[in-house]
């Protein structure tokens, strides 16, 4: 069994990361609520500076994983494989710059509805966020069964279910044409973060059996 200090010890890598992930989030509500391609911006940039502290965090680990113990190989692998899935939380938030920036562009209006329903994945996502930056920070696992089963696969099924609903009003003629690539883009990016957020959850569950 891999020592509680040591487990502890290692998550704490992912602090930095996680803190910065989440001042994209709320960059990218900030930036749609509105309208600022100034913020979109600071978005973008605040992507590469995430993208920049995973690549020092993925050598510290590599580092790690070839002069480590042997019977903390396997630990050294999943934390690995967990900054992966952070990767593509990462690219997945910052790819909500491309669908915001072409709707403040082109000035295309969304409906009430389709803004709180934007909303609403926006305040869930952060809720996995901070549900996150709690399960690195104690390890706690009551949080990793939040996210893995409950508050992922619910942004995974807000994501689908809003497609759907967006689809079939776009058929009886209740939705703007032009506005429909944008909401299914930003959908398309929740999505994307939520099936990543439900792998991370299940790897941080397997650690507590090293």
């Amino acid at each position: 069994m891999i020592a509680q200090e040591e487990l502890k010890k290692q998550l704490e890598l992912f602090m930095v990361v996680l803190d910065q992930v989440q001042r994209m989030l709320e960059t990218a509500r900030n930036a749609f609520n509105q309208q600022s391609n100034h913020l979109l911006n600071e978005l973008i940039r605040q992507r590469v500076q995430t993208e920049q502290e995973i690549a020092l965090t993925t050598e510290k680990i590599d580092a790690l994983l070839a002069v480590g113990p042997g019977d903390q190989h396997r630990l050294f692998i999943k934390l690995s494989s967990m900054l992966s899935h952070l990767q593509v939380v990462t690219e997945a938030l910052g790819e909500l710059a491309l669908p915001m920036r072409k709707q403040i562009t082109e000035g295309t209006p969304f409906s009430p509805r389709a803004l709180t329903e934007v909303n609403r994945l926006f305040t869930l996502e952060q809720d996995i966020l901070d549900a996150l930056r709690d399960i690195f920070l104690t390890n706690n696992a009551h949080l990793k069964k939040l996210v893995g089963e409950e508050k992922g696969p619910e942004l995974a099924r807000l994501c689908f279910d809003f497609a759907t609903e967006h689809e079939a009003r776009m058929v009886e003629g209740l939705c703007l044409p032009h506005a429909a690539p944008i909401f299914l883009g930003i959908l398309e990016c929740f999505g994307v973060a939520a099936r990543q957020e439900i792998a991370l959850a299940r790897l941080l569950t397997e650690l507590d059996a090293l």
